[in-house]
């Protein structure tokens, strides 16, 4: 429920709070948003307080250049003259939670845009003009960064590093971890046609390691230019209506990275099959940059190996926390299936 402070605060905002303002709406993610009139809330650890200020100041940059389709942040009327007015930290209504840690009585709370549009909850919802919509609105996200938002920085990415120390854990030990982990799943109550399926798709991942293990190696191991990028472009955080992309939620994970993650991450999640179905959106990503006389700061093929390889370590990840499948119901189950299809798509390295 949101702290009596919140509630406060949105009043003097002149929100009227119905009971149905005060129960949060679950995205495909599991995060909870509040939904107040016009108005999305939604809270964070304290220990964010910090890097949301950060992250608003881009954020509230994004949506002047681009009308309509990025969430601006409200100012908090008794926080109008705060250096970082877009974030309430609110003591929660029921410390019995008989925790010691500041995060677990306070929190940070974002107050935004409500953006209309609609989730596309699977992949087989995506159509081709989708695909499309999504890369061109990626490209001018990236455009706008490299611009006006940061200085172009290049390094190594320490995502790209993880990413690449994980894999290579994996092809080292022969993936015995991840096998030791499917005999324990087998155990549990998961739907027998995922069951079924992951011998496949395990089999599939050991491949698609081996095939990319070297292409990752170079990408981790070199310098690459980095600016802000959402860091956290998969389908759920996408709103489309009639014509296209109506909004792009979430910018809790953006960040100076290489962004190449984040076409690897919007197409990754609305394409099944191999390189050659992401051309037509990544030639889309291409004439958003060229517009504003600018240039893709990856390659294509770059972006696809960044998928592949993490539709390998999400499978090793699932598969080591059983807790993520306990529900039969839960998002993480139509999410394995999914890796588990990619998987199965991706072996011929195209």
């Amino acid at each position: 429920m949101l702290p009596i402070r919140v509630r406060k605060e949105l009043q003097r905002l002149g929100l009227d709070l119905q009971s149905q303002s005060l129960i949060p709406q679950t995205g495909l993610s599991g995060a909870a948003v509040y939904r107040v009139g016009n108005y999305a809330i939604k809270s964070h650890p304290l220990a964010s307080f910090d890097r949301l200020a950060i992250l608003h100041r881009q954020q509230q940059r994004w949506a002047q250049c681009v009308q309509g389709w990025i969430p601006r942040l409200q100012a908090w009327p008794s926080l109008l003259s705060s250096p970082a007015p877009t974030v309430l930290v609110a003591e929660l209504d029921a410390p019995l939670l008989q925790q010691p840690a500041a995060d677990a009585l306070y929190s940070c709370w974002e107050c935004m845009d409500w953006l209309p549009g609609i989730h596309l909850e699977t992949i087989q919802e995506v159509t081709r003009g989708q695909q499309t919509a999504v890369a061109h609105a990626l490209g001018t996200l990236h455009a706008l960064a490299q611009q006006a938002l940061s200085p172009p920085n290049g390094s190594r990415d320490d995502r790209m590093t993880e990413r690449n120390r994980l894999l290579q854990e994996l092809l080292q030990s022969n993936f015995q971890k991840p096998y030791r982990d499917l005999d324990r799943l087998a155990t549990q109550p998961i739907p027998l046609d995922l069951l079924e399926s992951l011998p496949n798709a395990l089999k599939s991942a050991k491949l698609i390691a081996l095939d990319c293990h070297r292409a990752m190696l170079k990408l981790a191991s070199q310098n690459y230019t980095r600016h802000w990028m959402h860091g956290d472009a998969w389908r759920g955080n996408w709103l489309f209506d009639a014509d296209g992309v109506s909004g792009l939620i979430d910018f809790s994970q953006a960040d100076l990275r290489w962004p190449g993650f984040d076409l690897a991450r919007a197409l990754g999640s609305m394409i099944q099959g191999p390189m050659r179905a992401w051309i037509d959106p990544w030639e889309s990503y291409c004439q958003a940059l060229s517009d504003r006389g600018l240039q893709p700061a990856f390659r294509l093929d770059e972006a696809y190996v960044m998928h592949r390889v993490s539709s390998v370590l999400t499978l090793a990840r699932y598969l080591g926390e059983h807790h993520l499948l306990a529900s039969p119901n839960s998002p993480s189950i139509s999410r394995l299936r999914e890796v588990c299809q990619q998987l199965a798509d991706g072996t011929d390295g195209d």
